[in-house]
């Protein structure tokens, strides 16, 4: 019986919305990743270079002591 469903199915519209999705979220990274400050990635980019440990920032920085 789902053998039969699964056939008759017609997947087209799935692929094409899946599609749709995936340059969606590929085009909000990049535009993301393009607005970001300078200095930011700047400093990003310096941390597998430095020997100092870096702190995480934001609400998940804090100890959960």
């Amino acid at each position: 019986m789902f053998k039969d469903v699964l056939r008759a199915m017609d997947f087209t519209l799935l692929s094409q919305i899946a599609l749709v999705l995936f340059f969606l979220v590929f085009v909000a990274v990049v535009i993301r990743t393009l607005l970001r400050p300078r200095q930011e990635m700047d400093r990003q980019a310096s941390i597998p270079l430095s020997d100092a440990p870096v702190e995480p920032r934001g609400p998940e920085a804090q100890s959960h002591e």
